[in-house]
């Protein structure tokens, strides 16, 4: 990968419409960028999404090719949707042998209308890419769909970052959109954020 082509990606993910950061996903996925996560998942983003799925229904942003959806036991959620802007990388996704309970979406984050009764949504290192204004919608589109229903009380978003010290600004925005938050730290300094209503 040419250093210009991880410049243009970069620039279309940060300041790009729809359809720039489609084509960015979607290069990157084809240059091979992402192969890594296939191999390198982090024990504790799964270990965190059984225990705070509570076998309802979770929805997970920057699904990329489902795999964290292949490693979180189906047992724990009664329905998990993954969604990516990238249409290659659900198609890879798609192609899983998973549960009938668990299906992926090309979505784009900022399209997204909410959804009511949710009771996880996981956004794994895809926050950074909104604009602050972007952010502040999103997460209120969260905190809704965790408790628009009324019935759940117990609904959570866990939001990760492999860089605390970058991210500081949507790590700010998330934790001033939540009631509640716990902050964990793994060996390598990544950032899980769990955040309450």
């Amino acid at each position: 990968m040419t250093a210009i082509r991880q410049l243009l990606w970069r620039l279309a993910n940060r300041f790009g419409g729809r359809r720039l950061k489609t084509w960015s996903q979607n290069d990157q996925y084809r240059q091979g960028k992402w192969h890594y996560l296939a191999e390198e998942r982090r024990p504790m983003v799964t270990r965190l999404v059984e225990r705070l799925a509570d076998g309802g229904r979770v929805l997970e942003f920057g699904c990329g090719e489902g795999h964290l959806a292949a490693q979180v036991s189906p047992d724990c959620y009664q329905h998990y949707v993954g969604y990516d802007i990238s249409d290659i990388a659900i198609a890879t996704a798609r192609q899983r042998p998973l549960s009938e309970r668990c299906q992926f979406e090309v979505q784009d984050i900022n399209a997204w209308p909410g959804d009511a009764g949710l009771t996880l949504i996981i956004v794994e290192e895809c926050l950074n890419y909104l604009r602050p204004g972007e952010l502040a919608q999103f997460l209120g589109r969260c905190r809704h769909s965790l408790t628009g229903n009324g019935l759940n009380d117990h609904g959570a978003m866990l939001a990760t970052f492999h860089d605390r010290t970058c991210y500081q600004g949507a790590i700010a925005a998330c934790k001033a959109a939540f009631g509640t938050h716990e902050e964990i730290l793994d060996q390598s300094d990544s950032l899980y954020l769990i955040l309450r209503p």
